[in-house]
């Protein structure tokens, strides 16, 4: 089953989020108004009140250096070419008993201005638990959705790539498989969809980045006739290939 994206609010995209007053440490009410200054909310999903802080810390292969993708920061192809690990922090105790969901999507796809792959689904797995004392997030089940690194087409804007943290429902183990598997397209996927269809609720956390294409990526040439249509054209084929390649 293929739960049907929704053209999301681009708001943001052209003009990313500053979040340079809370860079290193958001309050959950910064991470909050980050989403809605975005666009993220009601685009990705209706509505966000966070009770806690999602940290999605990236290790760069070449340096190992740790990047934490805090609300509205600028990454690239290099630094999010691995599955991050994830890290949960609140106010309130953590039970180690208490299973968490994490998501992570893209509603740009193709670009930002042209929405109809998104979202894309870069990795949906349960089963984690966090840490008492760290709050770092593992698990030992296999994802539903393997991590399906960003890559923005060429001549895109950048994305906004959205990570979302759920308390795991009891309907999670036992509807999730059926609704997202290995054969299930990760286009046009609507994560607030498959919540509502597990019953995983609200989102309790999350956090978002910035990317956009890698130096690498060919764009059409300037000034040629019909540029954006062509931008259009490229983007949707390179970003199909790029999904055929991996499912």
């Amino acid at each position: 089953m293929i739960f049907p994206g929704k053209a999301g609010d681009a708001r943001g995209v052209s003009q990313p989020y500053n979040n340079k007053g809370f860079a290193q440490n958001p309050s959950a009410s910064d991470v909050a108004a980050a989403f809605s200054g975005a666009g993220i909310v009601p685009a990705v999903v209706p509505k966000f009140a966070p009770s806690g802080i999602l940290d999605a810390v990236f290790t760069v292969s070449d340096s190992q250096q740790m990047v934490n993708a805090t609300p509205g920061t600028n990454l690239t192809g290099q630094q999010t070419a691995s599955l991050p690990k994830f890290f949960f922090k609140s106010d309130s105790t953590i039970s180690s008993d208490v299973e968490y969901v994490v998501a992570f999507v893209d509603p740009d796809a193709p670009t930002p201005q042209n929405q109809s792959l998104g979202q894309v689904r870069h990795f949906l797995g349960g089963g984690f638990h966090a840490d008492a004392t760290s709050g770092l997030l593992t698990n030992n089940t296999p994802a539903l959705s393997e991590y399906f690194k960003p890559g923005p087409p060429a001549g895109s804007d950048p994305h906004r790539y959205t990570i979302l943290l759920y308390t795991q429902s009891k309907d999670f183990a036992t509807k999730g498989p059926s609704l997202v598997n290995a054969s299930t397209p990760i286009t046009s996927f609507n994560i607030s969809a498959f919540a509502d269809a597990v019953g995983l609720g609200e989102p309790i956390a999350g956090t978002f980045f910035f990317e956009g294409p890698s130096e690498s990526a060919v764009e059409p040439a300037k000034g040629s006739a019909g540029r954006s249509e062509a931008v259009d054209r490229v983007a949707v084929l390179a970003f199909m290939l790029a999904v055929l390649l991996v499912q």
